[in-house]
């Protein structure tokens, strides 16, 4: 049997600040992978490739897999903000894609935690390699987008002397500052996510796992 590789892949980017960083787990790599199907890991917020499951969940998956940093987020390059999901998405087109004309890869099934689902999800709704996925695994993702305003009250103290909100957080063991504009929320609030009433593919499997008390990503 042939023994389980993980690679280190830089995808390049549209945007030349923003090669994208992941890693590609592999079953059988001395085989040939046109045509596989493979599995796409999808983080959080301020969270990583390797970050709570994703890396355990990929070394455990019966299938390869591909799991990688959104732009702005530990590895990879260019810039994150709090309410750009489009280009989250962006991201993710860009991996589909590497992976496919590189490899040779069909999208089967898509892993998501919190942001990394919605961004997942719409991804799922758009484009016609999801249309050919198998399943989806929702992990505490975000539906009512309004309700990110629930922390506003939080962030108003530093909005209103400096017009941003800063903190700084801990990922892959190191600090990174982050700063959010009020048009930030505005925009996150904006994402479409009822685009899965009428478009998500019908044929797609879906587990959902969200505790009922969650207070970060109400249900």
């Amino acid at each position: 049997m042939a023994s389980r590789k993980s690679t280190k892949l830089r995808v390049p980017h549209s945007q030349d600040d923003c090669e994208l960083v992941g890693i590609l787990e592999q079953l059988a790599p001395k085989e040939s992978t046109q045509g596989r199907k493979i599995a796409l890991i999808l983080h959080g917020t301020m969270g990583h490739k390797d970050y709570l499951f994703q890396k355990r969940l990929a070394l455990r998956f019966p299938m390869d897999s591909f799991r990688f940093d959104f732009r702005g987020n530990h590895e990879s390059g260019g810039q994150r903000t709090q309410g750009g999901f489009a280009k989250d998405v962006e991201d993710l087109v860009t991996v589909v894609s590497y992976l496919g004309d590189t490899y040779g890869y069909e999208i089967d099934v898509v892993v998501g935690h919190s942001r990394g689902s919605v961004v997942g999800m719409y991804w799922l709704c758009t484009s016609e390699e999801g249309k050919r996925a198998r399943a989806m695994v929702n992990v505490s993702g975000r539906y009512r987008m309004h309700r990110i305003y629930d922390v506003a009250e939080a962030y108003k103290e530093q909005w209103d002397a400096k017009g941003y909100y800063e903190r700084t957080v801990t990922v892959a063991r190191q600090a990174v500052v982050e700063r959010i504009y009020p048009r930030d929320l505005e925009e996150f609030s904006q994402w479409n996510t009822a685009i899965v009433w009428d478009k998500f593919p019908d044929q797609i499997h879906v587990l959902t796992m969200h505790g009922l008390v969650d207070k970060t990503v109400p249900t």
